[in-house]
């Protein structure tokens, strides 16, 4: 015989009745109430999946990086405007870390917004959660897929991955086919995942804050798809400082570009030199081999020429007989203008 949860569960309807309270505790950032009424209903089923949502209920959760996302969010777009929304949606099927017990750690995707499709920064909390309360499949809220180019952040979860594993691992088993108790609990879980995720970027923006006030829209690539928005405290670090630290970031970030750059240049020019050894060892040999070889290292040659917008040299480059100027012609042709 179905308990009175398991026959609410029985119907789309009844789950609907279920969760829209819940959802709505949770962007009214109300979340210790939503956890009570979600605990305790999970207590009430006698199942492996129920037993382990009580177990890991408050297992710590954590987020790393944050302050990159501190510095990303003064971070231009190519049109040089700053972001005026930030979407941290929680991915939990290809975690990117596994810990040694096998369990997939979720990971964070933070992308950014601007005013182009919805005025965030004319727009109150209130504003922009009745914008996203109307969103449906058919008509989604504006912003949805209308991201800033400036580049995603992908932000490590640790303290998930037990609860993460165990909804996704087996979540073509339950359906409402299985018994109804497992199927309850499945969905309860997933939803536990989810305010568990909630809880922890509000925890972030209370306690680190960020260095601009902008909302923050808190939601996910699977089931529940609910969408929350809050605000930040102020950061411990100003603005500017913030700023300095990006400029360092970035500056770091091109010197490791360019090292990476260089190395993989060089190793076309190493290819190149070889190359030329190989047709001056051989130039006088009435070979159709040979032939070949020069005309494909002319033919490259051609098409750097397009790239480097040097143009041609004078001559084929593997005619040059002294090795220190053909060493000067490597960087000058193959390699400084790449950088």
């Amino acid at each position: 015989m179905m308990t009175d949860l398991e026959t609410q569960f029985s119907t789309d309807d009844g789950e609907q009745n279920y969760f829209q309270p819940i959802a709505d505790l949770i962007r009214a950032e109300q979340h210790d109430l939503a956890k009570d009424t979600l605990i305790a209903d999970l207590a009430s089923l006698r199942v492996p999946l129920a037993e382990l949502c009580l177990e890991t209920q408050n297992d710590v959760v954590d987020l790393r990086d944050w302050d990159n996302l501190q510095q990303m969010i003064f971070r231009r777009a190519s049109n040089g405007v700053l972001c005026t929304a930030v979407g941290l949606d929680l991915c939990c099927n290809q975690g990117e870390h596994i810990t040694p017990e096998g369990w997939v750690e979720p990971y964070v995707e933070v992308v950014f917004y601007s005013d182009d499709h919805f005025p965030f920064s004319a727009r109150s909390r209130e504003e922009i959660l009745a914008e996203n309360a109307i969103c449906t499949g058919i008509s989604p809220v504006p912003w949805h897929g209308c991201m800033s180019d400036i580049e995603m952040v992908r932000m490590p979860v640790v303290g998930l991955a037990r609860l993460n594993s165990a909804v996704e691992r087996d979540n073509t088993l339950y359906t409402r086919h299985c018994a109804a108790a497992d199927y309850v609990a499945w969905r309860l879980a997933e939803w536990l995942r989810a305010l568990r995720y909630h809880q922890t970027v509000k925890r972030y923006l209370d306690q680190e804050g960020l260095a601009r006030h902008l909302p923050v829209i808190v939601g996910s690539y699977h089931s529940p798809f609910l969408e929350a928005v809050y605000f930040p405290a102020p950061s411990r670090r100003s603005a500017k400082e913030t700023k300095a630290r990006l400029a360092s970031t970035l500056e770091r970030q091109n010197r490791e570009w360019r090292a990476e750059q260089e190395q993989k240049l060089w190793e076309t020019a190493d290819t190149v030199r070889e190359m030329r050894k190989a047709i001056r060892a051989t130039r006088f040999w009435p070979s159709r081999a040979m032939r070949e070889l020069r005309r494909t290292y002319e033919l490259q040659e051609a098409v750097y020429a397009k790239f480097n917008k040097l143009g041609l040299p004078r001559r084929p480059s593997w005619r040059t007989a002294d090795d220190a100027e053909f060493e000067r012609f490597l960087k000058h042709f193959y390699v400084d203008p790449f950088l």
